[in-house]
Formats: C-alpha cells, sequence, structure tokens
C-alpha cells in the first residue's frame, strides 16, 4: 500500500488515530498545563503523505514537549510511523501513514520464540535475535537483571519468554518461580497452577507472604553457601 492509495476518509481515521495517541501520551508525561483544561489542545491536519499534529503552544510544556525523553515516547507510542518533532512557528508532530522503512540490513521488528533452538546450559533464556542468529544467556550468569525502557517495547513480552523457555526447559523440582504482577495478574496469572510456578501474586496484600517466603530462602541460601565456602549456586 502507498500514500496515494489512501481515500480521505482513511487519511481523516489515521489523523484521529495519532492525535488520540499523541494527547494520551502528553496526559501520561504530565506534559500539558493546568490551564489545558477547556482549551483546545491540538488539531490533526491530514496531509497527502502524512498527518501534522498543530500543538498550542499555550497549553503544553514546551521544554519537556521538545525533549528528547518525550520525542522518544512519542515515537514509540506510534509504533514504528516515520514520526518528526519540529519547532518552526509553533509546535507540529509530522507522523507518517507508513510505518519508517527499515535500513538495508536492519534487525525485524518481530521474532517467533523457537524454543527447539534453545542452548544446553542451566536456566537458559532467550534474549533476542542478533545478526549471527538467536541469543540467549544463562541466568545462572546473569546474576541480577534490571530489564526498562518505555510503554510497548516488550519488557513484558520478554519476560513471558524467559517464563515460557524455563518451565520448558526445566523440572519443576529445578525450578521455582514467584511471580508478582502489578497488572493485577492480567499478565503472570495464567501461569498459576503449573507446577514450576510456586506463588503469582498480585497487588498489595498478596506481596506479604512472597515476601516473607523470599526472606526465609535467602536466609537458608546464604547458611548453605557458607556451609560449603562457596559465594554463588555455581560454585556449589
Amino acid at each position: 500500500m502507498s500514500e496515494m492509495m489512501l481515500t480521505e476518509a482513511q487519511k481523516a481515521s489515521w489523523a484521529a488515530h495519532f492525535a488520540r495517541r499523541a494527547l494520551t501520551l502528553m496526559r501520561n508525561e504530565s506534559v500539558l498545563r493546568q490551564a489545558a483544561d477547556g482549551q483546545l489542545i491540538c488539531v490533526a491536519w491530514p496531509r497527502e503523505d502524512r498527518v501534522v499534529l498543530l500543538i498550542n503552544p499555550y497549553v503544553v510544556d514546551q521544554n519537556k514537549v521538545l525533549g528528547s525523553k518525550f520525542q522518544h515516547s512519542l515515537r514509540t507510542v506510534m509504533h514504528g510511523h516515520h514520526t518528526v518533532v519540529t519547532n518552526s512557528r509553533g509546535i507540529f508532530f509530522q507522523v507518517g501513514y507508513l510505518p519508517k522503512p527499515l535500513d538495508a540490513g536492519a534487525l525485524p521488528t518481530h521474532v517467533i520464540l523457537d524454543l527447539s533452538g534453545a542452548p544446553s546450559g542451566d536456566l537458559m533464556a532467550p534474549l533476542g535475535v542478533t545478526r549471527r542468529g538467536d541469543k540467549w544467556i544463562s541466568l545462572l550468569d546473569a546474576d541480577s537483571v534490571l530489564i526498562g525502557g518505555t510503554r510497548q517495547m516488550g519488557k513484558t513480552t520478554l519476560l513471558h519468554a524467559w517464563i515460557l523457555s524455563l518451565i520448558t526447559a526445566e523440572t519443576p523440582e529445578k525450578l521455582r518461580l514467584l511471580l508478582c504482577d502489578g497488572k493485577n495478574k492480567a499478565e503472570f496469572g495464567r501461569y498459576a497452577g503449573i507446577p514450576h510456578v510456586h506463588a503469582v501474586a498480585g497487588r498489595g496484600a498478596e506481596l506479604g507472604p512472597i515476601i516473607g517466603y523470599l526472606r526465609e530462602e535467602l536466609i537458608a541460601r546464604s547458611a548453605l553457601l557458607r556451609q560449603h565456602g562457596a559465594r554463588n549456586v555455581k560454585e556449589l
């Protein structure tokens, strides 16, 4: 599909879609000033190859809107559509109808989790795909892991991939998972009842028993390491 194939109705639909996403992001990122209540914030202007969102400069924090952090988040919520923020005689968000084409040799935007291709080793978890093929790590080598990123960047998808790969490769006797789900079990509740999953907690009081269990487990494992003169589980 090319830009020329879009009807006026389709362009208007894209314009409304992009405007809703931009407005939601500005609210979530606290970009709108209090004076924005009841005032015009954004006008969507469908062009031939893109939508131009005209932003009222008097109702937004211009430093935030023009900052790299907000612009990165804006490109993320537009899901690959070429997005440019300009500040020439006003603030404009320009969003292309078609996704931005990948550069030659660029990595794919979606990959299939092939558990049959998992390498041998203990507690192996997939990281993604490189130009040399699938990338896996052993969580024994990773020690502690911090996963960060803005919305829609795949943080939860990565965690699902790790859970699936671990429960597929390991036995319940070797692997016990305690899952804490800030979305009130909307994501990880599906794993409840699987032998590997010791508990799934949502918010509030449900976290107490898990924290208590983890504390006791840490004390017991620390004693075991001292008993064997080991610094970590790999030395046992």
